[in-house]
């Protein structure tokens, strides 16, 4: 049984671009960070909402470039990114999907990302931030169901410092009712070995790397 799709936030980063992405549908809403406007520039595509210090863009943004835009402070506790993903969750999203959030110059904005990724998913969201040649998104107490077109590799990774009853099923290396603890990486490099997969955590997050080109069956939680 497949989920009902859910309206998204499209959230627009500055970093390397995917080219898995797709228009946003009736009731999605994209917000643009500074330099991610440069993205969506290339697509004919306007942003809803226009965030960020500016520090890419320039002092002089037309307003004309966003159907709304929003200035910060360049001295301030969180990322551009960070800030559009909080005005989303003041609008009402619950699902987020995550555009030019990885590459680029700056390895830390990187880092800042998947954290903030783990954010919206610690908070019940689910997310997933789509790079070039990987997706990354996560699992809190719950259960991620993949279809039979799921291939390639596959990597689990502990948020929180310890996570348990993980259990990896259909995979090359599967793990049963484990513990794992984000100071060993021993989920790294799995494979999708057979038609039916799914990674589950009964308590803990798990953050979840894989190829591109395929999407979850449904997602459960306990």
């Amino acid at each position: 049984m497949q989920e009902t799709e859910k309206n998204k936030c499209i959230i627009i980063g500055a970093g390397s671009f995917s080219p898995d992405f797709k228009e946003p549908t009736e009731g999605d809403i994209i917000i643009a960070a500074d330099g991610g406007l440069l993205h969506l520039q290339q697509l004919g595509l306007k942003p809803d909402i226009l965030i960020g210090d500016f520090d890419s863009l320039g002092e002089s943004v037309d307003a004309s470039l966003s159907d709304e835009v929003i200035r910060l402070s360049v001295d301030k506790d969180y990322t551009d990114t960070f800030a559009e993903a909080k005005t989303g969750l003041e609008r009402g999203y619950e699902r987020f999907e995550l555009f030019g959030c990885t590459g680029g110059a700056r390895f830390d904005h990187t880092l800042a990302n998947i954290q903030l990724l783990a954010h919206l998913i610690d908070n019940d969201c689910e997310a997933y931030i789509h790079a070039p040649d990987f997706m990354l998104t996560g699992v809190k107490n719950g259960r991620l169901i993949f279809g039979e077109n799921a291939k390639g590799y596959v990597s689990v990774f502990s948020h929180k410092d310890y996570s348990y009853g993980v259990t990896l099923r259909g995979l090359k290396y599967p793990l049963n009712e484990a513990m794992v603890d984000s100071g060993f990486p021993i989920g790294v490099s799995n494979r999708f070995a057979e038609k039916h997969s799914s990674i589950e955590v009964k308590s803990g997050l798990l953050l979840v790397l894989h190829d591109c080109g395929f999407t979850y069956e449904r997602k459960e939680s306990f």
